[in-house]
Parts: structure tokens; C-alpha cells; sequence
């Protein structure tokens, strides 16, 4: 039997997340939360074999960390990141905190239990290159360094906080702010963010 903990912060989500996993034979919900802060302490104490969050746009930082707090504190837990977002950065982010499998919200009806089922059974499942390309148009475009400098941004950082944060000068954010400008062909920086924004395509950290 594989027990699980599903965490969201939309109630309506988490009830189906927790009713489709429910129903398999091989599945037991352990536990159902609303905050991602609180999946470190539940799993210490329930020992679960797998852990589920569904991240939100206001939901990716705390995701991250906890993530990271459960792989700590229970590192045979299997974390398992499901999201709506298209923000394929994001994925990269999941797996330096050790998240073992990834999936969008467009896979959801066929994928969620097999991703739920083989993850774990130990196997890590991230989408391929070919869905990230049909999932957010911006995959790939830009260096790990600018994609931390657009999150930083979208976070309505100072440039004096990035700088502190990214080891990086004022020209060098200057730099990086022109390179992904003359990528995307947006006029202004303000613009490119409210558009991946809207899309889904970029979430703070």
C-alpha cells in the first residue's frame, strides 16, 4: 500500500487530487493539507511513502523550501510537484531540492496516478523536452542566471537585493536585463514580466 499526503491551497483541488488517488486499490490518502509549510512536520511524523503538492502561483517558494525540509528531515519520502503553471524554470528548481517527478496540470488525466504509482516506486518522471517546448514558449531561451534575475524581479526585488543575492554589479544586471530583452524582443523588462506572468510562464521565488 502506498500512503500519501496531498497538500494545495485551493480546497476544490485538493479534494479531487485526494478522491482520484483514493480510489486506486494500491492507494491510501494520509493526510490532506492546505499549507506547504506544514508537509516537514507531517511527514516525520506519518512517514508517508509518497508526498504530493500542487503548486501555485503563490505557492512556488514555499514549495521549494519545504521540499527541501522534507528531504531532510524524511529523505525516503518521494516528493511528487503537480502544477498549472507553465514556468518550466520551475523545474529545475524542483530538482535542486530534491524533487523526484513533475507534472502539468495538462497530463493530469492520464498521468496522475501512473506519475503518483511510479514515483514511488522509485522512478523519477520530469516532462520531456518536446512537452516543455508545447508548455511554455519561453523554455530554454534563457541562462540559468537570467531566469534567477526574472524571478528575482517578478519578486519586485531592488536591484541592490539582486545584486546582493546573485553576486552581480549594477552593469552586470544591466547586461542581463539587455540580453533577455534583445532574446524575448520586448521593449521593456515590465512588459516581458507582466506577459509570463499572465501565461503562467514565470512565478517568484
Amino acid at each position: 500500500m502506498v500512503h500519501i499526503v496531498v497538500v494545495s491551497r485551493q480546497n476544490l483541488i485538493r479534494r479531487l487530487i485526494a478522491d482520484c488517488l483514493a480510489a486506486q486499490k494500491d492507494f491510501e490518502v494520509a493526510a490532506v493539507l492546505e499549507h506547504e509549510e506544514e508537509a516537514p512536520g507531517v511527514c516525520e511524523s506519518l512517514r508517508p511513502d509518497l508526498l504530493l503538492f500542487d503548486v501555485a502561483l503563490d505557492g512556488v517558494r514555499s514549495a521549494l523550501s519545504s521540499s527541501a525540509a522534507v528531504k531532510k528531515g524524511s529523505p525516503a519520502v518521494k516528493i511528487m510537484f503537480l502544477t498549472g503553471l507553465s514556468d518550466s524554470s520551475l523545474i529545475a528548481d524542483a530538482r535542486e531540492r530534491g524533487v523526484d517527478s513533475f507534472l502539468f496540470y495538462n497530463c493530469v488525466q492520464e498521468g496522475l496516478v501512473t506519475c503518483a504509482r511510479g514515483t514511488a516506486g522509485g522512478y523519477q518522471i520530469y516532462p520531456s523536452e518536446e512537452m516543455l517546448r508545447q508548455t511554455d514558449p519561453f523554455a530554454g531561451m534563457f541562462t540559468r542566471r537570467e531566469v534567477k534575475l526574472l524571478c528575482m524581479l517578478c519578486s519586485s526585488r531592488s536591484r541592490e537585493e539582486i545584486g546582493a543575492a546573485l553576486a552581480l554589479s549594477p552593469s552586470s544586471i544591466k547586461g542581463c536585463v539587455s540580453s533577455i530583452l534583445n532574446k524575448t524582443g520586448y521593449g521593456s523588462i515590465s512588459q516581458l514580466l507582466s506577459h509570463m506572468l499572465s501565461r503562467g510562464c514565470l512565478a517568484p521565488r
